[in-house]
């Protein structure tokens, strides 16, 4: 519950907490060097710059190769010239282990001739591996000619090999070779790099590398044990294929669709600890490991305060994670991303790609996007300040553009490239004097929004993150996969531009006619009278052309049928408006007896209303696409326009492209992140949806269709157990009031939502009754004006009256039950913290209140901490806000669960690792209480009880495409019950794809898993038969606590069927203690039995039974043929003997007969005894009124409290 004003589920940080508003652009002029300083790229480093200028005679760039040698002969004194010079040969011309080289040289006085050998790899440049120096005193004036051998590393130049154990990869070797003069500065005493300063002749040359796999082995002369030997040539011919390491993630990778628990420990698979992101490594990757790919696939960013959250780790490889380390002053990064913006910010700023570090604050890069369009590009300093700069070109609208910025020290290169061919759009370079302090792995990247800033509206691409380089966007391999999906985006928005100016047109010519009238008619009591009651006033024909009417026919037949006087005279409202009635006459044809034929004729419709931004039709396209519903089966139109839907923050769009990136099914990437992203969106609106009056929403109620006694109780306002508790209400009865309320308030067990209705009779009960319950209930209603008027003091009377009244009663009753009293000392608290702001009482009642276990108190108790204003603790305690938190979600607290799972994405807080798995499942159970995507349970479940097949058929496959389980075990029931209607209307395997979704959620009902098992069994269809499949679900079923999967797990057994040993031990069989058939067929067979819920006899006793029984008789018939048969009988005796041998055979036969009719007789006994004594269930039965039942604010199933006022309570319970 928010006991904090707006937006009370993100943290109010302090200012100095809060990461900076990114500085503005004027900035940026100040930052530009001026003429004379240091030169671009060289981030203020004189020394670094001086190094560099003394290299650029010899060292050539690291793409270049050649063997020509260049004689430079540069002026060690100003004017002065000399006769020296030096060349070198190579013999081989690449690297070898000893490289025999040629020097040929002059020296007109006393010199120092030197040779060095250079390396540079990746990341690290001009690394010394070989140096040798001589002096020449005596052959002045005289060329010569000496033969060097220059001995390389053998790390350089061999295979690894059980000794060398980590060679290394160069691109770059360079041999040099320079002359000083003795007197000059050059002796031998003078160090490498000042000595080069004084050269009077120098050179180079560039040898050839060899890659690591094409060296061959060392001879080490050593003689390896026979074992090691052994081992070793079998990694001897092996390479070895880097891991993606920036992409490494600390969360548990799985496989899409297989059973979320356990399953991996059930077929004996320990997964990782930390993955890749999913796919197989590249070659790009290969060679570029510091390449992290953030994003694969479009996300479609709705402009809100979500977006997806990655996390960078160090490098496993130490080379380059020092290069990492060593670059935190001078950051070498390439940012990478394909944009598609619908609008510019509407905000001062919006989120396009930035960095939040552990305290919150941005760090480098941060990049957003202004109000004009352009790129606001922000930096952290090493000194702790922040700097920004921004764009003097604006990004263009609708257009698909690559923007590619690199950082080089304290330069930046902006580059925006327009549509698939990379098109030049505009490129921007951007110098500064100042360090940026960079430092990847120290908080992590969000891409789009978060709780600090909106994100944009519009598309995200695939976004690439080169770590440590910096690069020039025709060095950047970051193409758009996707291509086809992103050309029907583009598309559809400009078929929607189409639809939008016809309906802004049509607006306008309606508002003109409007005045004219207004203008022109003089009062008339007939035309008012036929304005009100006549038929609608409509255009009797469109002034568009042939060609566009043809275009879009069923825009125009909608625009001529529409009353003009209810048209809005905004365009903006007037195309939302007319989007909606398009929907909703869609609609209307597919709620038919016969609706589903409908599908195709009402397509063009819901397209059209599509365009016109009223999302729901989105939605119903995506679901018509996907499933193939009464049509062709089109996924790549099924992910446009669930794209779109994401994008308008449609609630069950955003739902299903949640679900389908959280399972990596139809062709959706699993990624659990961008799962994440949409998840948390309609989370955080959940709780707001559900304290809004208006709008088509329903209570999520878990109802499934075989569960008969459920479907028994489901009413309406006419129903018996509506009429029947009403009854009870209006004759006092204070839990039938409650009950009645809440229905009608939440809008329950098939009751239409209303909330003034629901208000009227908390306060009767509470006025007349005087119910603890019922008083504080209305209080709360009170409090937060829902449907009455706020009355702040009748309010807070009747909260102390609740707590009171209930002590009172329990002192009475001489108990120590606090059943009922700890929403009312939460309620008290929240009144002091929220209008007294004394937080000093207000945590005293929250303090008790936690005792007693009220969730709500948990969570304000966190607030206090998170806000840092708790009683006697100075500053904030993030840690012990997560633990109240944490402690809040585990009671089913809304707010609480949101604040967990954002601590799970992100991995800043030490008490919650990053986990995005289970930050996705936390997002997803608040996402699924959505009233929204209630109503669209509630309206299958209706036409379900009413016969209306179609319509029932239509709802509940719009409800489980949202992933939501009890919609999916439900469309898989009514598949079953009526195979016909699947088999016509779907273009999926119905019953197979919904069982198999549900057995991959969290909390899979356990006869799902004996349905796929069944499937598995029998198989499907086009489904093979897979018989270890079946027994992994059967088990799973087992270990849910189901009798049935231990029943058929026997039943495979009795059949043959092997069962492995993993999974016997998965259920805690011990096969060492059952090493025979009959000993597991018993343990089984006893667990079924101990799990039924029978009271007699149940087919897991009666198998027991006849179990025992077979093994009794079969040792008893043992023993009675070794006593009949003491010897076999000969194959050949005489005719007496084969006539006893015969005798006896037939004694054995008719003795085996009379058992068996006499065991079959005991079974059918039992059974009719088990018949005749168990009572018949009832017909029908009522929902108990006295039940616990939630209150008006929170949902019932979470019980868990609203933003502003603390929750009702619970019915109290009877203490003993």
């Amino acid at each position: 519950m928010q006991w904090r004003d707006a937006r009370l589920w993100w943290p109010r940080r302090r200012h100095q907490q809060q990461p900076p508003q990114p500085a503005l652009g004027p900035r940026a002029s100040a930052m530009v060097p001026p003429s004379g300083g240091v030169p671009p790229g060289l981030g203020g480093r004189p020394a670094g710059a001086l190094l560099l200028l003394c290299y650029l005679h010899f060292v050539p760039s690291l793409g270049r190769q050649t063997s020509l040698t260049t004689s430079v002969l540069p002026s060690a004194e100003q004017g002065a010239t000399y006769a020296d010079f030096i060349y070198f040969t190579a013999f081989e011309g690449s690297v070898r282990n000893v490289s025999e080289v040629s020097v040929e040289y002059l020296c007109s006085r006393p010199c120092v001739v030197n040779l060095e050998a250079v390396v540079s790899s990746e990341f690290r440049s001009s690394i010394p591996v070989y140096k040798k120096r001589w002096r020449n005193e005596k052959h002045l004036h005289t060329s010569r000619t000496q033969i060097v051998h220059v001995k390389f590393p053998s790390i350089m130049v061999y295979r690894d090999d059980y000794f060398i154990r980590h060679p290394i990869s160069v691109s770059t070797v360079i041999l040099r070779a320079w002359i000083t003069h003795r007197h000059s500065g050059g002796g031998l005493n003078v160090r490498g790099e000042e000595n080069l300063l004084h050269a009077v002749a120098k050179n180079y040359t560039l040898l050839q590398t060899v890659p690591p796999f094409e060296r061959p082995f060392k001879d080490h002369q050593v003689c390896l044990e026979w074992n090691v030997d052994y081992i070793w040539s079998l990694w001897a011919n092996r390479i070895p294929q880097c891991p993606l390491e920036s992409g490494r993630l600390c969360s548990t990778g799985r496989p899409p669709l297989v059973p979320f628990r356990a399953l991996t420990l059930l077929l004996g698979i320990k997964p990782p600890c930390c993955v890749a992101f999913a796919g197989l490594i590249s070659w790009h990757a290969f060679v570029q490991p510091h390449a992290v790919a953030l994003l694969s696939f479009p996300y479609a960013s709705s402009g809100e305060n979500t977006g997806i959250v990655k996390k960078l780790l160090r490098f496993q490889n130490r080379e380059l994670e020092a290069t990492r380390s060593q670059r935190v002053d001078y950051p070498t990064v390439t940012v990478s991303l394909w944009l598609y913006l619908l609008h510019y910010c509407e905000a001062s700023l919006c989120g396009i790609l930035y960095f939040v570090d552990s305290n919150e604050m941005y760090g480098t890069p941060s990049v957003f996007l202004t109000e004009e369009g352009a790129l606001h590009i922000q930096m952290h300093l090493v000194k702790g300040e922040d700097l920004a700069v921004k764009t003097k070109f604006t990004l263009p609208l609708k257009e698909w553009l690559r923007l590619d910025i690199s950082f080089n020290g304290g330069q930046i290169v902006v580059t925006a490239s327009l549509g698939w061919d990379l098109k030049s759009y505009h490129n921007q370079t951007m110098s500064f004097h100042e360090d940026f302090y960079y430092n990847d792995t120290a908080g992590y990247f969000i891409i789009g929004g978060s709780r600090y800033v909106a994100g944009i509206e519009g598309f995200f691409g695939p976004v690439k993150y080169y770590r440590l380089r910096s690069l020039h966007p025709a060095q950047i391999l970051n193409p758009f996969v996707e291509k086809e999906l992103g050309e029907q985006i583009k598309l559809y928005y400009e078929r929607c531009a189409e639809v939008q100016e016809i309906i802004a047109g049509y607006a306008a010519t309606v508002q003109v006619g409007r005045e004219r009238r207004d203008t022109c008619d003089v009062y008339n009591s007939y035309l008012d009278l036929r304005r009100r009651y006549g038929r609608p006033e409509v255009c009797g024909a469109l002034p568009w052309e042939k060609e566009l009417r043809d275009r879009h026919p069923s825009l125009f037949q909608t625009l001529l049928q529409m009353d003009l006087l209810t048209v809005p005279w905004n365009q903006n409202d007037s195309v939302l408006e007319i989007g909606g009635r398009i929907f909703e006459k869609a609609v209307k044809r597919l709620s038919g007896v016969d609706g589903l034929h409908q599908i195709s004729s009402v397509i063009p419709f819901l397209m059209d209303s599509s365009c016109c931004g009223y999302h729901k039709a989105s939605y119903y396209l995506t679901v018509f696409y996907e499933t193939g519903l009464n049509g062709p089966r089109d996924q790549l139109q099924g992910m446009l326009y669930s794209l779109v839907g994401g994008q308008g923050s449609e609630r069950l769009s955003s739902l299903n492209l949640g679900y389908k990136h959280y399972q990596g099914v139809d062709s959706y990437p699993l990624d659990w992140e961008l799962s994440y992203a949409y998840y948390s969106n309609i989370a955080t609106k959940t709780p707001l949806d559900q304290h809004t009056l208006q709008g088509d929403q329903a209570y999520v109620e878990t109802i499934r269709l075989k569960d008969d006694e459920i479907l028994k109780v489901q009413t309406k306002e006419d129903g018996d157990v509506f009429m029947w508790l009403k009854h009870e209400a209006t004759r006092g009865n204070a839990a039938a009031q409650q009950r009645l309320a809440q229905m009608l308030f939440w809008g329950q067990q098939g009751v239409a939502k209303n909330p003034e209705a629901a208000i009227e009779w908390y306060a009767k009960g509470a006025l007349e009754t005087e119910d603890p319950a019922l008083i504080y209930d209305y209080a709360i209603v009170l409090f937060k004006g829902q449907g009455v008027k706020k009355n702040r003091r009748l309010a807070l009377e009747l909260m102390k009256k609740a707590a009171s009244k209930v002590r009172q009663e329990l002192r009475n009753k001489n108990s120590v039950c606090m059943q009922g009293l700890h929403q009312a000392v939460n309620g008290l608290g929240w009144y002091y913290h929220k209008f007294r702001k004394n937080y000093a009482k207000a945590a005293k009642y929250w303090l008790k209140a936690e005792e007693m276990g009220n969730p709500d108190a948990s969570y304000n108790l966190g607030v206090l901490y998170l806000d840092g204003i708790f009683p006697g603790v100075s500053g904030r305690n993030l840690t012990l806000a997560g633990e109240y938190f944490h402690k809040a979600a585990q009671g089913g607290h809304i707010e609480g669960t949101l604040w967990c799972s954002l601590y799970y994405i992100t991995g800043n807080l030490e008490t919650f690792p990053r986990d995005p798995e289970k930050a996705v499942v936390w997002a997803k159970h608040v996402a699924e209480k959505n009233g929204y995507l209630g109503h669209v349970i509630r309206r299958g479940l209706n036409a379900y009880l009413e016969g209306l097949w179609h319509e029932a058929l239509l709802y509940y496959v719009l409800a489980a495409e949202t992933g939501i389980e009890v919609s999916q075990t439900n469309l898989a029931h009514i598949c079953e019950e009526r195979p016909d209607l699947a088999g016509k209307f779907l273009g999926i395997n119905c019953v197979w794809r919904y069982y198999n979704f549900s057995v991959f959620q969290i909390d899979a009902p356990s006869f799902a898993y004996l349905k796929m098992g069944d499937l598995y069994y029998y198989g499907h269809q086009n489904q093979s038969q897979d018989l270890e499949l079946s027994v992994q679900m059967y088990a799973q079923a087992a270990l849910d606590g189901d009798s049935q999967g231990f029943f058929n797990l026997a039943l495979l057994i009795e059949e043959g069927a092997v069962i492995p040993h993993h999974i016997l031990e998965f259920l805690e069989i011990d096969p060492s203690l059952h090493p025979s058939n009959s000993s597991i067929l018993r343990e089984l067979y006893e667990r079924c039995w101990s799990l039924s819920n029978e009271e007699s006899l149940s087919p897991c006793s009666l198998a027991w039974l006849y179990l025992h029984l077979r093994l009794l008789w079969g040792t008893i018939l043992h023993s009675a043929l070794v006593s009949i048969l003491p010897e076999p009988c000969p194959s050949t005796a005489l005719p007496q003997s084969s006539y006893v041998c015969s005798e006896r055979l037939q004694i054995y036969f008719l003795g085996t007969f009379l058992l068996s009719v006499g065991i079959a007789w005991m079974v059918l006994h039992f059974q009719c005894v088990s018949a005749n004594g168990s009572s018949p269930a009832p017909a029908w039965v009522v929902a108990d009124p006295t039940s616990s039942t939630p209150s008006p604010a929170v949902p019932p199933a979470a019980d868990a409290s609203d933003h502003d006022p603390p929750t009702m309570a619970n019915n109290p319970e009877p203490c003993g």
